[in-house]
């Protein structure tokens, strides 16, 4: 029921062959799986910072370490989890430095993630505060809850690799989520129906 599924995720073979020869040296093949896993990285790193500019400074920084690091990497093992959760290390004592306590104190989005301004005119306005319900619930939660969230919705982890990723057990990161999940689902209603 969790396996993991095929579309954004590079075959196991041609993974593990890339990372092989990526630990042998080979800066082609590191390069590869970077390449390959840009997208799901940036993503990840946005759901940490809210913040276009700083994720991308985070993903910049996480591929750094990756590099430095992938002889670390567990023969076996799927590359993107071990890349998220050395996404996470990072992010983790980047909030401690900023807040002092690890703490995130982000308020509501002043901007959509693209950076354009909130407009909303005649066509599309209940779109727009839908979206800007989802958006200012989903920066509302902590940095952990946010990647959790991100790691299972859009880069569609499995419960288990998340479970690797975050440090907690399984059956507390599928609780989590589906808590997670019951927030937003709660921030979108109108005020009517809450």
């Amino acid at each position: 029921m969790d396996a993991r599924p095929k579309g954004p995720w590079m075959e196991a073979g041609r993974e593990a062959g890339l990372v092989l020869s990526a630990q042998r040296g080979d800066l082609d093949a590191m390069l590869g799986l970077m390449r390959y896993y840009q997208r799901p990285l940036w993503r990840l790193c946005f759901a940490f910072t809210c913040d276009i500019v700083e994720a991308e400074r985070m993903a910049q920084d996480a591929g750094r370490r990756a590099l430095r690091n992938l002889r670390q990497l567990p023969s076996g093992q799927p590359f993107f989890p071990w890349l998220a959760r050395l996404t996470r290390t990072l992010a983790i004592s980047r909030l401690r430095r900023a807040s002092g306590d690890g703490r995130d104190r982000r308020e509501g989005h002043l901007r959509r993630p693209n950076g354009e301004r909130w407009s909303s005119g005649a066509l599309g306005a209940h779109h727009l505060e839908y979206e800007r319900k989802v958006l200012d619930a989903f920066a509302g939660l902590s940095a952990e809850d946010r990647t959790l969230l991100a790691l299972r919705l859009f880069e569609r982890l499995p419960y288990a690799e998340i479970a690797i990723v975050s440090g907690l057990a399984l059956a507390p990161t599928m609780h989590r989520i589906a808590a997670l999940r019951e927030i937003i689902e709660l921030a979108t209603r109108d005020e009517k129906a809450a």
